[in-house]
Formats: structure tokens, C-alpha cells, sequence
């Protein structure tokens, strides 16, 4: 069954409908699945949820700024009938894929204003090896007015849940093609020199701290926006120029440590494996 018929099955309880279009962004610090579970276990539930789920058929990816667009199907719950808090949606996970424990999750929340809707928007997102899996937002409050029943959106990834979870071999997009997807605004966006340094130091920090606290994927992901930041800077001050020499030097240390950390945990762990084989 298709995933997506497994997401719809899941929220049946909740009443479905309707279609539109949505962003998706990418982000931060990565919780085991107990911790996640545990952080999502709000009592409180949400009334008004749009579970909103992305088909990777439909899915078409443009420049703007740093997110890109796509084509998603939400289902629409009745409010008047229903409630879903974030549990729900991390149990409709668990529900399709079993069990969850060797994956690394990212869960980060936070507000901010959108003065179109004179609204206070919040959201949280949850990541799966530093990709977006679900999204959920919701208005907290209109016009300075705080809102007691709170309309959530839920959108799901399809094409990086298959990609985290499924058959690599029956994706419809490569790992590849969504990483490039997801940097190429970096390339053609035209951004002040200066700013382009600043995105660069901020980049290869993401990925320093990604590196010291073991989230190889992240700190990879966080260093492939660098390289992007730098090829910037190269078109701007010449291939020989000090800057770029230096910048690229400081790419190169910092896969180098990530491939080796890496490799050595990798070590450890397949030792461990075999240890366990021999007391057997």
C-alpha cells in the first residue's frame, strides 16, 4: 500500500479532505526517539488540525529565497468532531514504519509575526537523519488576540519519509537530487559579499557543532551549504584570491574529520556487533 494511503488510513478517525500549496524550510538539534516521544507527549490537544500531506508526484521545486515550493494534499479536519496534538503524529509514524530506534530525530519549535495576517505563527518540525519529515504549524494568536482553539497544519514529506524509512530503490527522487534541491537557491540568489561570509562562518559552525555532538548527517548537510557559500564567493574574488584559498581549506579539514569520526564510530559499533555474535 501506497504511503500515502497508509497516512490517509491513519487520520480516517480524524474526517478528511482538500488540496493546496505550501513551503517546507530545514533545521536543528537531534533527539533520540524515547526523548522525542517524551517531548511530544502533550496533553494538551489541538482542535482544528489540517493533516496536509505532500505527493512526491506532484512535487516541483523553485527558487525562493532559501525554501522551495511544492505541490501538497492536506486533509482537513472537522473541528467540531475531532482533536490531534503532536503525539498523534509521531504515533501515525510508529503506525506505518514500526520501530523507530535507530534513527536520529531533530525536533525544533519557535514562533515568529506574519504582518499579512496580523498573526503570531508557531510552529515545530521533526526531521529523520536531518530531513524534514513533518511539519506542523498554527496561528497563535490574530490581531494580539490569543487564541484558546488553535488551527494546526500538519504536513508530511512523502519523498523524504520514503527516503528515511522505504526501499531506497523505489524512490522517485535520489538523496542526491533533494540535497541539490534544497541548496541551489545558494547559487542563484544575488547576495552582498560580505553577507556570503557571514552565511559561510555560520555554515562551517553549524557543522563544528553538528561534528562535536556526533550528527554526522547534519554536520555533512550543514558543510554542503558552505561549499555552496563558496562557490559564491569565487565568482566574486577569483579562484586564487586568499579568501577562497583559505575557505576551501578549512571544507576540506572539516570533511576529513567528519568522514574519520564517522568512520571510527562506524568501527566501534561493528566491533560491538561482532562481540555480541561471539558470546552468542
Amino acid at each position: 500500500m501506497k504511503l500515502v494511503d497508509e497516512l490517509n488510513n491513519y487520520y480516517r478517525k480524524f474526517g478528511l479532505k482538500k488540496i493546496r500549496e505550501d513551503y517546507i524550510e530545514l533545521n536543528e538539534d537531534v533527539l533520540s526517539y524515547s526523548e522525542l516521544f517524551f517531548h511530544l507527549d502533550n496533553p494538551n490537544s489541538i482542535s482544528g488540525a489540517n493533516v496536509r500531506v505532500l505527493n512526491v508526484g506532484d512535487m516541483s521545486f523553485s527558487i525562493q529565497g532559501t525554501k522551495r515550493s511544492v505541490s501538497s494534499i492536506y486533509r482537513v479536519v472537522d473541528q467540531r468532531k475531532h482533536t490531534v496534538n503532536f503525539k498523534d503524529v509521531f504515533l501515525s509514524l510508529k503506525h506505518i514504519f514500526g520501530n523507530m530506534d535507530d534513527y536520529l530525530f531533530t525536533y525544533n519549535s519557535g514562533d515568529y509575526h506574519e504582518p499579512s495576517l496580523g498573526a503570531t505563527v508557531s510552529y515545530s518540525n521533526i526531521y529523520a537523519n536531518g530531513f524534514l519529515i513533518v511539519k506542523c504549524k498554527y496561528f497563535q494568536t490574530i490581531n494580539d488576540e490569543h487564541l484558546e482553539s488553535i488551527p494546526l497544519v500538519i504536513e508530511y514529506n512523502l519523498n523524504n519519509l520514503s527516503y528515511v524509512f522505504g526501499d531506497e530503490e523505489t524512490n522517485e527522487f535520489s538523496v542526491e537530487q533533494v540535497r541539490d534541491s534544497e541548496f541551489s537557491s545558494y547559487i542563484f540568489e544575488e547576495i552582498e559579499f560580505e553577507n556570503e561570509n557571514i552565511l559561510f562562518t555560520s555554515h562551517i559552525s553549524e557543522s563544528e557543532i553538528h561534528l562535536r555532538e556526533k550528527r554526522y548527517i547534519l554536520a555533512y548537510i550543514s558543510l554542503i551549504k558552505s561549499c555552496k557559500d563558496v562557490e559564491i564567493i569565487k565568482g566574486k574574488t577569483g579562484i586564487f584570491s586568499e579568501k577562497y584559498i583559505d575557505n576551501m581549506k578549512r571544507i576540506r579539514e572539516i570533511y576529513f574529520e567528519i568522514k574519520n569520526e564517522y568512520l571510527n564510530q562506524k568501527a566501534i559499533v561493528d566491533s560491538d556487533g561482532l562481540k555480541e555474535d561471539k558470546d552468542e
